[in-house]
Formats: C-alpha cells, structure tokens, sequence
C-alpha cells in the first residue's frame, strides 16, 4: 500500500512539474492593443504564448512569445533559433514596445 501511495504521489509531482514549464507570459500584456499612430493595425498576445498582428482586422502575422518584467522574446514557430528581443511598458491602457533594432512604438488597449 505505501508503494502505491508513493508511486501516485510521484506521478503527480511529475505532471505538476511538466504544467509549470510552459512560456513566461506576463498577464498585463495579454491582450489585443490597437497602434496610435496607424489605428489600422492591432496586435495581441495571448495566453497561451501568441502574439499576433492585424491589419483592418486581418490577421497578417503570428509569433510564439515569452515575455516577464518589461522585456521579452519573439520567434516564428518552429525557427527558435531566430528569436528577436523586445521590451515593453504598460501604464494604465498604454503598451509601448520597442523590438531590438526597431523604434518604438505604443499602442492602447481595445
């Protein structure tokens, strides 16, 4: 009976160890946001780990993503090995996203 007992109690440490390595995503910047400048484009980041861009509501683009504490990664999936940084900051409504080598650029939340 003891040997069962640990037997299940360590099949259940496995499984919770294996749920709690999923991305890094931080759960302010899950969303859709809406560009300030080109109202047009949106983008969105979901909770699962996809950030995804829109243009008039077509979807034109998607991402895998892991982001925590102001900075974060981007990469097309299955390509790991072409991962492009970010940083990020939200106050209030207000997202604004700098992807390394690019400008900055802010976005509201919709």
């Amino acid at each position: 009976m003891l040997k069962k007992i640990s037997v299940l109690f360590f099949a259940l440490a496995f499984v919770a160890m294996l749920s709690s390595c999923g991305p890094a995503i931080d759960e302010e910047l899950v969303g859709k946001w809406r560009s300030v400048v080109l109202p047009s484009l949106s983008i969105e980041f979901t909770s699962d780990g996809y950030m995804r861009g829109y243009s008039s509501e077509t979807q034109v683009s998607e991402f895998k993503y892991e982001a925590s504490g102001g900075s974060g990664t981007r990469w097309v999936e299955g390509k790991e090995d072409a991962k492009q940084s970010f940083t990020y900051s939200i106050s209030g409504n207000t997202l604004m996203f700098t992807l390394d080598g690019g400008g900055t650029s802010e976005w509201e939340r919709i």
